[in-house]
């Protein structure tokens, strides 16, 4: 089912995936990763920031799937 056209993303050379998520995300600073914040907040933002991209995802899913039928 996947589909072999996908493009696979680029990972980050530099820096760790969590940290460049947030920072992409404009969740934190590099700094504020680095001086202010424990991994644990760093995983509750992206908690916060991931799950209602995913329910946004599976909400166009269904509406997709509405349209097709």
């Amino acid at each position: 089912m996947g589909d072999e056209s996908a493009i696979e993303p680029r990972q980050y050379p530099n820096i760790p995936s969590l940290f460049g998520f947030l920072i992409a995300q404009k969740a934190a600073t590099l700094h504020e990763l680095r001086t202010i914040y424990s991994f644990e907040d760093a995983m509750y933002m992206y908690e916060a920031i991931s799950v209602p991209k995913y329910n946004e995802w599976r909400e166009a899913k269904a509406q997709e799937n509405k349209v097709r039928r």
